[in-house]
């Protein structure tokens, strides 16, 4: 699975998922652009890779923020073959309780993030003939909802069907779009509270493998979509959890709200 002589574009790329991708994508010998709204924190990322990377601050919820991003990318490596949306955000609200700004706050990054940016790299990537690869973090909470998490769980529903239509789209111009379903992965954000507690419990024991995952244990996955090894896998979102999706969800809410399980 060796990217030398390949450059990537991670958005959320200052820590957690997007990082542990980033270097592992950076591992196997591709130089990585990392996009990511927290100006000091992708500053420091990027410079803890040595070489062949770069820190960008941008906001994926701007066409403008990402053509200079995608231009400084181009600067540096020149035309990026390899894209990973990984840039997301999520709460944990009741439907009745969720403030709508919440709500937009959620399909603006996770949804239109996504759009935003697959449109400005695809349009470069079609402009230059280049075959490419563009995979997209979606989610295990696609799939098995989960009381609390209705905007969550819909934005991520809405990327998956968003990977199938692109990569239909974009076939017959060399580009190949995948998605990878995450489940309970330790990153800032689980560590702040999926991964304490009762809560903590109720994953485990809705998981086979009996443990939460590693960021590299989803860089891996992208890496292998992102190499000529998934050449002819398109349009697929592989769920990427340990088992969880076998046995479904608990509830989130009466977990974290009363500490019993649902």
């Amino acid at each position: 699975m060796e990217l030398v002589g390949k450059s990537a574009l991670v958005t959320g790329g200052a820590q957690g998922i997007g990082l542990g991708i980033a270097k592992r994508l950076h591992a196997h010998g591709a130089g990585v652009a990392l996009f990511d709204r927290n100006e000091d924190a992708v500053a420091d990322a990027a410079a803890s890779f040595g070489d062949r990377a770069l820190g960008v601050a941008v906001s994926v919820t701007s066409a403008e923020d990402i053509e200079h991003a995608l231009d400084m990318a181009t600067g540096a490596f020149g035309t990026t073959t390899i894209l990973v949306n990984n840039a997301g955000v999520g709460f944990m609200t009741p439907i009745l309780d969720t403030p709508e700004e919440d709500w937009q706050a959620v399909f603006d990054v996770c949804v239109k993030g996504t759009f935003l940016c697959t449109r400005a790299f695809g349009r470069r990537i079609v402009a230059g003939w280049l075959p490419a690869a563009i995979v997209t973090i979606a989610s295990l909470n696609a799939f098995a909802a989960s009381d609390g998490i209705g905007h969550y769980a819909s934005a991520k529903a809405a990327v998956s069907q968003f990977t199938k239509v692109a990569a239909a789209e974009f076939a017959p111009l060399g580009i190949r779009v995948n998605a990878v379903a995450p489940g309970l992965t330790r990153t800032p954000m689980a560590e702040g509270g999926f991964l304490s507690g009762r809560m903590f419990e109720e994953f485990l024991a809705h998981t086979p493998m009996g443990r939460a995952g590693e960021p590299d244990d989803i860089a891996k996955v992208v890496t292998f979509r992102c190499s000529d090894y998934a050449g002819w896998v398109t349009g697929v979102t592989l769920s990427v959890d340990g088992g969880t999706h076998i046995r479904g969800l608990h509830n989130y809410w009466a977990v974290a709200q009363e500490g019993v399980s649902a």
